[in-house]
């Protein structure tokens, strides 16, 4: 049965004028059609992956975005979340930049060491806040790659949206005192704001927004026991006020209302 199995399916093929062609086709190859035919994959594959990226160029045009080679290491660093050792160590730098710029801050206030180190504390904080500057240059420019912005507007109205934004704030107020007072020729001394415009630099710092941001999150998820926690709190302090209005001494003016036992009240239950 086999051999017959094996005959018909011999005459189906001599029969068949498709499997004959493709059969002639295969043996009539030559030994080096392998190579031939790797090597012609090889160019279309060169030749898509060179479309694909003509194609994706113009698309960074197009969204007014740049294809120069260092856009995508810049857009990476600027990142906030990004694990890349540019990223890292950008943030490395603007942190210890940040912490040198606190150091001087409270050394300055002191008038000797101010008068003894004024080129150092100088030089220290032109070269912060140009750094501060770049960056928030940087960030505008990037703007429209971070989907909080981008989102149904165009690159210039991304850009429009970070300015007005709290991070854009921030970074603004880092290199404003020194921006005034390098440009307008103003002494900021006499003008104590806008030096106290420095402690925004602290908002800059990683680990300090990683902080609030814990902080968000205990009051996002504890709400409910917290609001229970301060309506405990105003009880107790609202009946030990009215029971210190009416047991009260005469003629004690600490005692003349319960607004006024409020603070005193305060002051018991927290045992000063």
């Amino acid at each position: 049965s086999g051999s017959t199995h094996s005959r018909s399916a011999m005459d189906a093929t001599e029969q068949t004028p498709l499997l004959q062609g493709t059969t002639a086709s295969i043996g009539s190859m030559t030994p080096g059609w392998r190579p031939a035919m790797m090597k012609q994959g090889t160019g279309v594959m060169k030749a898509t992956s060179k479309l694909k990226m003509m194609a994706r160029k113009s698309q960074k045009k197009r969204e007014g975005r740049s294809a120069w080679p260092w856009y995508n290491f810049l857009n990476s660093m600027l990142r906030p979340h990004s694990h890349r050792w540019q990223a890292k160590t950008f943030r490395s730098i603007i942190t210890a930049l940040i912490l040198l710029d606190m150091v001087a801050f409270i050394f300055e206030s002191d008038k000797d060491i101010a008068h003894r180190h004024h080129r150092i504390f100088s030089i220290l904080e032109a070269i912060s806040s140009v750094v501060f500057m770049l960056e928030y240059l940087l960030r505008l420019y990037f703007a429209p790659e971070r989907v909080r912005f981008k989102k149904g507007i165009g690159p210039w109205g991304a850009r429009g949206k970070f300015i007005i934004s709290f991070d854009s704030v921030i970074d603004l107020f880092s290199f404003l005192p020194w921006l005034l007072e390098v440009v307008f020729v103003l002494d900021l001394p006499n003008l104590s704001v806008l030096r106290v415009t420095r402690l925004f630099r602290l908002l800059k710092a990683a680990p300090v927004m990683g902080s609030f941001d814990v902080v968000a999150r205990v009051l996002y998820y504890n709400a409910e026991i917290l609001c229970v926690a301060f309506l405990i709190c105003g009880v107790m302090i609202l009946t030990m006020a009215t029971l210190l209005y009416y047991v009260r001494p005469d003629d004690n003016k600490d005692f003349s209302s319960i607004l006024a036992t409020v603070y005193l009240a305060v002051m018991m239950l927290t045992g000063q």
